[in-house]
């Protein structure tokens, strides 16, 4: 590892970084490295300011929501994702089934989307022509008009005092996610200074700051405090036995 290919010229470095979220499959492909990885859209509302019925966050099948600084309320389904079908859903397909049939009634399979189509577009490219990541600078998707629909039909049943406070901003995200829905923090044995920091599905909010320094720990080589090897790339080709994180 000598130095990194950017639109704007190469940067000298023997350590490299990979922390690209949904694109860093795709990033570590010409590089021979393999990286199971698919995304899933979550959809998301925002209420209006209304009462308060609690000061934290409630999570239920049906519907979760969190109270936000501006009194308002921060709404999703509690077990509805979407995957969009592409050449990498069938190529990890066997790693990832145990995760399928456990969320089973949340994964909701979608054809392939154009979004989707134009970042996978191609495996490799040569380092000199435009890359997939310069054509799709942002994964920025729609928000699902059927899900938003069933987030206010949940959120009126389970909730009536927020019946009469509407969505006033909905949203949605591409979360990556790794077979066993756990984060990727390792070194790489094809391509030594090259670390890999991704997949935390869908929970990179929460445990971002320690992820972040243990990964600066590892790249630094001082002693991470924790131990760092139930996150290494190479559990999903060893043998190992996977036991499922979280749920989405």
């Amino acid at each position: 590892l000598v130095s990194v290919v950017t639109e704007h010229g190469n940067i000298k470095s023997n350590t490299v970084v990979c922390a690209g979220g949904a694109w860093s499959s795709l990033f570590c492909h010409p590089l021979g490295i393999s990286l199971p990885q698919l995304t899933v859209r979550n959809t998301v509302a925002r209420t209006a300011p209304a009462e308060a019925i609690t000061s934290g966050a409630v999570w239920s099948q049906p519907v979760a929501l969190r109270r936000r600084r501006d009194d308002g309320y921060t709404v999703a389904h509690g077990s509805a994702a979407e995957h969009f079908l592409d050449g990498a859903s069938f190529r990890n397909f066997a790693k990832f089934l145990p995760a399928m049939l456990r969320e089973i009634g949340a994964i909701r399979l979608r054809p392939r989307s154009t979004l989707l189509r134009d970042l996978n577009s191609t495996l490799r490219w040569p380092l000199d022509a435009v890359s997939p990541f310069e054509r799709t600078r942002v994964l920025n998707p729609p928000p699902s008009p059927k899900i938003i629909r069933e987030i206010r039909r949940n959120l009126d049943r389970h909730f009536p005092v927020l019946k009469d406070s509407p969505f006033v901003e909905t949203w949605a995200g591409m979360i990556d996610v790794t077979p066993d829905v756990k984060p990727i923090i390792s070194t790489c044995d094809e391509l030594p200074g090259f670390y890999i920091a991704t997949g935390f599905s869908g929970h990179g909010f929460g445990i971002g700051p320690g992820a972040g320094e243990a990964l600066a720990k590892l790249v630094t080589n001082v002693d991470p405090d924790i131990d760092l090897n139930p996150f290494r790339l190479g559990r999903f080709f060893d043998g190992s036995k996977l036991s499922l994180g979280p749920t989405l």
